[in-house]
């Protein structure tokens, strides 16, 4: 109850609180600078790690791992965890959509669908994983949830919240399984270089019409979206002053 009370602020906070959306935005801005060349086809190559084919290969070679174990009710929780979590992400998604700054990102991208395939992904390595190796399967799940998080803010498809919220909702399911587990491609180019005018143009806009993001505007050439959902329900997002 606690980490989804945890889930619904960060919630709040990047919906509605003024101070806390135009600090999202800034990091945001930040990062843009950062994700030039090499370092954003890195930063996308991670993003696809999840890819939903790739997602069903990796789940089944942790269920294979549980199996391999005779730990049949880990085997199910690992399934139950990783399906749950990425199914209750698609329903909030729409359910949470508002225009983003810029206009070109998702409006329904909270929380972030390639967050919580990773976050899922790493909770269950860490308990499908022998004794002896959770230390170290630990460490992985880390670098994974912390890899997965900046990736996504150097590619540009989500806001510093769309992870933070997603990883906070995670714990729910960290719970059950720990109960169960006791039971038994870029643009060409690459990088986001000259795009800090349009976040500017944006960001007036959105003051001047009492509309977080203003018009709707197109994405830059050869931008693809890294969200989950292929659709979005629009809805008004203001900006405090």
């Amino acid at each position: 109850m606690a980490c989804a009370a945890g889930a619904a602020c960060v919630g709040v906070a990047a919906f509605h609180i003024g101070v806390t959306e135009r600090a999202d935005v800034r990091i945001y801005e930040a990062f843009g600078e950062l994700s030039d060349g090499d370092v954003y086809v890195v930063a996308r190559n991670v993003t696809n790690v999840v890819e939903p084919e790739r997602l069903v290969v990796l789940v089944a070679l942790l269920l294979g791992a549980a199996a391999l174990q005779r730990r049949w009710r880990l085997a199910l929780g690992t399934l139950v965890v990783v399906v749950g979590a990425n199914l209750t992400t698609q329903v909030l998604k729409p359910l949470t959509a508002a225009e983003r700054i810029p206009s070109y990102l998702a409006d329904a991208s909270w929380p972030s669908g390639h967050m919580t395939a990773m976050t899922s992904l790493a909770l269950c390595l860490v308990v499908v994983a022998p004794r002896v190796l959770s230390a170290a399967a630990a460490g992985v799940a880390a670098v994974m949830v912390v890899a997965m998080a900046y990736s996504l803010l150097l590619i540009g498809t989500h806001h510093p919240s769309d992870a933070g919220g997603d990883a906070r909702g995670r714990r729910v399911d960290r719970a059950r399984h720990r109960r169960a587990a006791v039971g038994g491609g870029p643009p060409a180019g690459g990088g986001r270089a000259g795009r800090r005018a349009p976040l500017a143009t944006d960001r007036r806009a959105g003051r001047g019409s009492g509309r977080r993001g203003g018009g709707r505007r197109t994405a830059p050439a050869g931008r693809a979206r890294c969200s989950s959902s292929s659709s979005s329900v629009p809805r008004s997002r203001r900006v405090r002053p």
